[in-house]
């Protein structure tokens, strides 16, 4: 049997589904602005150099020095993608090179007990930073001014002056202080994507 708990998460997971599906709806009525050269070589010169090839053998550095006809290329089918949001089968997202890491000095004979890391391709970094690029002005508009974690060029640790006022303040106001800590670097990997849409939909 079901507890009141759980009722509570699964009804409020298919309002957000529901709302979800609306924002869709009205999303696909907005024209969708085309993608620019500009817009692709910023996306491009962001993409970390240095690192091993992707399943289909291409580096960050075969599109930072390819040539201008590919550029022109691969700026159709960027465009095409956002306007339809639709990639082709070809464009392989969630694929690639599966490699086994050492995640917090976490030893084990088990093969099968330690994390791996899916290296993404370069198809999809290129998409991505694009829609960072598009999105960032809007963020910083709503974004919390104490927010510092998530601020590029910003330590984490800024946060610390925060927590450190909030708790000099509940000790003078003698009220109780409860603080949650969150661990960003883990914690998505379970959190529903279609709640932070919603979310980020509804600050913007």
């Amino acid at each position: 049997m079901q507890s009141q708990g759980d009722l509570f998460e699964r009804d409020y997971h298919e309002l957000v589904q529901e709302e979800c599906e609306i924002i869709a709806s009205m999303a696909s009525q907005h024209e969708i602005t085309a993608v620019t050269l500009d817009e692709l070589d910023k996306a491009i010169r962001n993409l970390n150099t240095g690192k091993a090839p992707d399943i289909h053998n291409l580096r960050a550095e075969h599109l930072l020095y390819c040539d201008s006809d590919v550029k022109q290329f691969l700026l159709v089918i960027v465009t095409k993608i956002f306007k339809t949001g639709q990639f082709p089968h070809t464009c392989i997202l969630k694929e690639g090179l599966v490699s086994q890491i050492f995640f917090n000095e976490r030893f084990t004979n088990s093969l099968y007990k330690l994390p791996w890391y899916n290296h993404p391709t370069s198809h999809r970094e290129k998409y991505e930073s694009v829609l960072r690029t598009r999105i960032a002005p809007f963020v910083e508009q709503s974004q919390n001014k104490v927010q510092r974690g998530f601020t590029k060029g910003s330590s984490p640790a800024n946060a610390a002056y925060v927590i450190k006022g909030l708790n000099r303040e509940s000790k003078d106001s003698k009220i109780d202080l409860h603080l949650i800590l969150l661990n960003a670097r883990l914690a998505f990997d379970v959190v529903d994507h279609g709640h932070l849409m919603r979310r980020m939909f509804q600050q913007l």
